[in-house]
């Protein structure tokens, strides 16, 4: 089963109190870095009251898999809300060890909420080949019956000057 938690050559390891080049430097090796999990995104969200939870996933003294997980507690519906928009990313380049560690820095997320009340939301920024998306199906995840965001991307041509 991919990302089997008995695994243990797969490391995850939280990074608290880094410098936020240290985490961008990390994350600037993945193909499918984004803004939402710069460090900077992660930041500002934590403004908004979230609470941010940063994880590294290490294969045989390589990083593997990377994530930047945003939860805060609905005291009204008793539930954690657990989102990661952009993520987790992943080494796609690495046979399977990529989408291994992907696998256990999600059973990693899950087990840090185990006994709570959550729901887990992701958007990955990787291509959708067929053993990725079965192995998010086996990982419990499913599409969303109502989308969050509308769909709409904006461009703004950054190449002009004001005059």
């Amino acid at each position: 089963m991919k990302g089997d938690m008995s695994n243990s050559n797969f490391i995850v390891k939280e990074m608290v109190n880094h410098p936020a080049e240290e985490w961008d430097d990390k994350l600037s090796n993945y193909r499918d870095y984004n803004l939402y999990q710069a460090y900077g995104w992660g930041e500002m969200k934590k403004a908004q009251g979230w609470e941010v939870l940063r994880l590294v996933c290490n294969n045989e003294d390589k990083d593997v898999a990377m994530s930047q997980c945003f939860y805060r507690y609905n005291k009204l519906l008793r539930v954690y809300t657990i989102w990661i928009p952009g993520g987790p990313v992943f080494r796609n380049d690495l046979d399977d060890r990529g989408l291994d560690g992907f696998c256990y820095l999600i059973d990693n997320i899950k087990d840090r909420f185990n006994n709570k009340r959550y729901y887990l939301r992701t958007y990955l920024m990787q291509n959708y080949e067929s053993r990725i998306i079965l192995a998010i199906r086996e990982k419990g995840f499913q599409r969303p019956i109502q989308n969050i965001n509308q769909g709409f991307t904006y461009y703004i041509d950054a190449s002009k000057t004001e005059s």
